[in-house]
């Protein structure tokens, strides 16, 4: 049994083994984001046996997809690791999953739409499922290192940037979207793979505390 609530859609489900499970939410285009403002945007999937959960972010020719964190693993602070923005903007979200919820946050850039300059410290309170982003304002910025902490409460934060060329010399150009990993599931090994017969470059983007 699944049970899914938000803004725009809720939903009780009965899954089986050989079911794949997909919702679509048509959202505001790129003029109307909701930039710097606490809004009601997020999703609270529970279930009563174990499932493997991602998001689809996308429009038509560009998408990405995202595996999400359960909630038990979710912590109080983040470091954010993205890829310097081409001309649209790197972007942070973030949804808290109590009440109350006290973030706090020193942007390293200027906030597109907003009178918000690098240095200013932020701190949104959120209330259970709303939701607060950052879209950056100019080329080559990156939202990343910069940490974010609540009051000691759990949220869950997603980074990413709206359109990029990886490296910025390519020809082409798509989205970028994942969930960050909080600071607690931090490690110090790791296993990088590469795409087999690919032509050009891998990137490893390295964040330290």
């Amino acid at each position: 049994n699944m049970t899914i609530t938000g803004p725009t859609y809720n939903n009780v489900s009965t899954l089986n083994s050989s079911n794949n499970y997909i919702i679509t939410q048509q959202v505001g285009n790129n003029g109307n984001l909701p930039v710097a403002t606490v809004y009601n945007g997020g999703y609270h999937v529970t279930t009563d046996n174990d499932i493997f959960l991602y998001a689809c972010n996308y429009v038509r020719a560009t998408q990405d997809i995202a595996t999400i964190i359960p909630t038990s693993a979710l912590d109080t602070t983040y470091i954010v690791q993205d890829y310097p923005a081409w001309d649209y903007g790197a972007q942070i979200a973030i949804v808290a999953t109590e009440d109350n919820t006290v973030l706090t946050m020193t942007v390293p850039c200027a906030i597109q739409n907003t009178t918000i300059t690098a240095g200013t410290t932020l701190t949104p309170t959120l209330m259970q499922g709303q939701a607060y982003m950052l879209i950056s304002n100019n080329n080559q910025s990156s939202f990343s290192g910069m940490q974010v902490t609540s009051n000691g409460k759990p949220f869950a934060m997603f980074q990413g940037v709206r359109r990029i060329k990886v490296p910025n010399s390519g020809s082409g150009s798509d989205l970028l979207y994942e969930q960050t990993m909080p600071t607690s599931l931090w490690g110090t090994e790791f296993i990088v793979p590469c795409a087999s017969g690919q032509s050009g470059r891998s990137y490893i983007r390295i964040t330290y505390l």
